[in-house]
């Protein structure tokens, strides 16, 4: 397989689904044991660490009130608080879609419910067509989810540990913007607040006779910084110290050398799924 010839691969993007309220194909909790096959072949993805992005339906707009049911265009009535099947698989991360306007609102064609993992621009995106060399703007779940895998695909190019599920982690941890609807709260994906993608920013240092405190501003969302150190450009590298995350933060490294040149180097880093992932190095 791709994966065990030693290719990268962090997240599987899965636009599909099927939805079938009469037939027992609407949930809102796991569905593990509707499908041991597929259950088994997410588990084996994530044991892996890549993650199974997986779109989370389309049908909730298929319910009264909604124009599509109130004109007769469903076969069926969509049931509040349920997705569709792959996704309510445990070892997935089910995707719904937002709407395109100016306010954060969920899309009223995306199911919704306590299983949803983020919701991301999903209305009127531009995308490849079947006909040959065409595009046109297209809706669906199945557009939301491949925004997310992305995002997980370029946190990972710089991240230094962990793996697909831990860039999911981090992207809801970060996304700290919402939306409720049906009485569910869900996180929006923001890339932008990535803070795993930049290198630690306003870095200052003071020395003494035999010590060194390191000062900077990190992002709120990290949980810390490291600080190595050498005696040459190139290494090797031993841990200096650790500080803290959120605002302003500091640390510092005792028992240096007189007429010793140092040389130091910084990361972020954030806690995740029992696990550091870190940022690359600015080096002092």
């Amino acid at each position: 397989s791709w994966y065990d010839n030693g290719t990268n691969i962090v997240a599987v993007n899965m636009s599909l689904g099927s939805y079938d309220p009469d037939n027992s194909y609407a949930f809102s909790t796991t569905c593990d044991s509707k499908s041991t096959y597929m259950t088994s072949l997410f588990s084996q993805l994530v044991q892996r660490g890549i993650l199974p992005l997986v779109a989370a339906g389309n049908e909730r707009s298929c319910q009264p009130g909604f124009s599509k049911y109130d004109n007769g265009y469903c076969s069926f009535q969509y049931v509040p608080g349920t997705i569709s099947f792959p996704a309510c698989i445990s070892y997935a991360f089910p995707i719904g879609a937002l709407a395109d306007n100016s306010m954060p609102q969920l899309a009223e064609f995306s199911d919704h419910g306590n299983l949803i993992g983020l919701l991301a621009p999903g209305s009127s995106i531009r995308s490849a067509l079947l006909i040959p060399n065409n595009y046109g703007y297209m809706s669906g779940t199945s557009m939301a989810t491949p925004t997310v895998t992305g995002a997980i695909a370029l946190i990972r190019g710089t991240a230094i540990g962990g793996d697909g599920t831990h860039d999911a982690a981090m992207l809801k941890r970060i996304s700290t913007k919402t939306v409720t609807a049906d009485g569910v709260t869900k996180p929006i994906l923001d890339f932008s607040l990535a803070p795993i993608q930049t290198i630690p920013q306003n870095v200052s240092a003071v020395g003494s006779s035999d010590s060194i405190t390191f000062s900077f501003a990190v992002d709120a969302a990290v949980d810390g910084h490291e600080v190595w150190f050498a005696t040459s450009e190139d290494g090797p590298w031993t841990w200096a110290c650790t500080g803290g995350g959120g605002g302003s933060s500091s640390c510092k490294k005792d028992g240096l050398l007189s007429g010793v040149t140092y040389y130091y180097k910084i990361r972020k880093y954030m806690w995740l799924n029992n696990g550091p992932v870190y940022g690359s190095y600015t080096n002092i």
